[in-house]
């Protein structure tokens, strides 16, 4: 059984008042499935989990790491408390293939060992910040698993609207290898814009980007995990959220 799993980014709540117990209690109650926050610093993970755990919600980790040893250090302290997954936004800009290639080998290794899932996320100013450069890799590695924020892709290349069929097959391309997404509202000239402009109103051809979603299993190691598909409208049916939050969503597989 597939799930879609809805998360909400502590990054979005940093302007919200209150304590993180406050906040992970409103995450809970409106529906949420989990929560995105940075995961590798052993104080900040031991206690995001012990939160976390005790609300019945589950977390999306998000690395930064610039070499292999990143990724296996953050998994020292990871594998001690675990978590739904972890995405890698690589903090390297290598000018070859090669180089990167050599990278993500490295990082598949170590996602091999690990308990939960691992995935490489499409991100501006990260190894994965140029989408032809992102094609040639996927060409080489067809196994490899990402979390696809398109956003970025949308801005960098200013994507026009309505799209060309072949900037569509390249951004399906990228959906095809996606286990999991951070939805955003982007324009070409704007990686997030606001929910209150008017080409992002509820039911603007705008909106279908999603207002921010998210993840799930597998990455660069084998599938782990079970999904479950359930409305992701209803993460929301709680509680009115502010225009900056972005939920995070998640699927079992890539989209074809």
């Amino acid at each position: 059984m597939r799930q879609f799993l809805v998360f909400q980014s502590l990054w979005a709540m940093q302007t919200e008042p209150g304590s993180l117990d406050a906040q992970l209690d409103r995450i809970a109650a409106a529906g949420f499935d989990g929560v995105t926050d940075h995961y590798y610093n052993a104080a900040d993970v031991a206690r995001l989990h012990a939160a976390t755990a005790a609300r019945g919600l589950q977390i999306e980790g998000q690395l930064f790491p610039q070499n292999v040893d990143d990724l296996a250090a953050a998994l020292d302290v990871i594998g001690r408390h675990g978590c739904h997954h972890l995405t890698l936004q690589a903090d390297v800009r290598p000018r070859t293939q090669a180089e990167a290639g050599r990278l993500i080998e490295g990082w598949q290794r170590l996602a091999e060992q690990a308990d939960f899932p691992i995935l490489l996320e499409t991100h501006r100013y990260r190894l994965t910040n140029d989408l032809m450069f992102t094609l040639d890799l996927l060409a080489q590695m067809p196994d490899l698993k990402l979390l696809a924020d398109l956003s970025h892709y949308v801005v960098g290349r200013e994507l026009p609207e309505p799209g060309v069929a072949e900037d569509d097959e390249q951004i399906h391309t990228i959906l095809r290898h996606s286990w999991g997404f951070h939805g955003r509202v982007a324009s070409s000239e704007q990686v997030q814009v606001s929910l209150e402009f008017p080409g992002t109103k509820p039911g603007s051809s705008a909106l279908a980007a999603g207002g921010a979603t998210a993840l799930k299993t597998g990455l660069l190691g084998p599938t782990r995990r079970r999904a479950c598909l359930s409305p992701a409208s209803s993460a929301r049916r709680r509680m009115r959220l502010p225009a900056r939050m972005a939920a995070r969503s998640v699927t079992a597989g890539p989209r074809h």
